[in-house]
């Protein structure tokens, strides 16, 4: 989903790992609802300036630039 600028939310209720660069650069990604996702790859929301709302299970760790948590 890679520099995809039609999606505005994402809903992935079954998936528990995400890649890197996964939601890279989504100029109208608004809501993210992963819920049972614990592990995320490096610069999974990096250039993603309308999320307002994320949602991952509790504990899971956002491995980007800045290695800052969720």
């Amino acid at each position: 989903l890679y520099h995809n600028n039609s999606l505005t939310s994402i809903d992935l209720p079954n998936v528990t790992q995400i890649r890197d660069y996964f939601l890279y650069s989504n100029k109208s990604l608004k809501s993210i609802d992963l819920p049972n996702v614990t592990q995320i790859g490096d610069y999974f929301l990096k250039n993603n300036k309308f999320i307002s709302k994320v949602k991952t299970a509790y504990g899971v760790k956002v491995l980007n630039e800045s290695d800052k948590e969720l």
